[in-house]
């Protein structure tokens, strides 16, 4: 029997190359209630970041035309350029090594995530950086 898992409140920018990852997760994050946009490289990240307001980035590192740890390092100095809040990104990755991790907190991602995950992994994740439903 699977434990109920909370809802939460917030929009979630899912950046996932693969078309089958994407559902997936999109389903997964929508069963906990948020609201989910989906990029499918780098550069449509950081476009949809520059157009639209998230709460949460959740962010795969190999993509064609611009790899997440490329896109979070723009998007960190776009940020501070322009003083905008910090938004977290965590990234959702088969890399697993721990210099793995560690390249994706230098490059300014919050957290790193190995695939495969679960949907408590993602609702932990979650608990960390989204508000709960009210």
């Amino acid at each position: 029997m699977q434990a109920l898992l909370p809802q939460f409140a917030g929009r979630v920018l899912l950046v996932e190359d693969n078309p089958v990852n994407a559902i997936v997760a999109r389903t997964t994050l929508e069963g906990l209630g948020v609201d989910v946009e989906v990029a499918y490289d780098g550069v449509e990240a950081l476009d949809r970041l520059r157009a639209e307001n998230f709460d949460l980035v959740l962010m795969d590192i190999h993509m064609p035309r611009m790899d997440g740890y490329t896109a979070a390092r723009t998007w960190r100095t776009e940020e501070a350029n322009a003083r905008r809040a910090r938004v977290p990104i965590v990234a959702l990755t088969a890399n697993s090594l721990p210099d793995d991790r560690q390249k994706s907190l230098d490059v300014g991602m919050d957290e790193h995530v190995s695939k495969p995950y679960t949907n408590a992994d993602l609702a932990t994740i979650m608990l960390r950086y989204l508000p709960l439903a009210s």
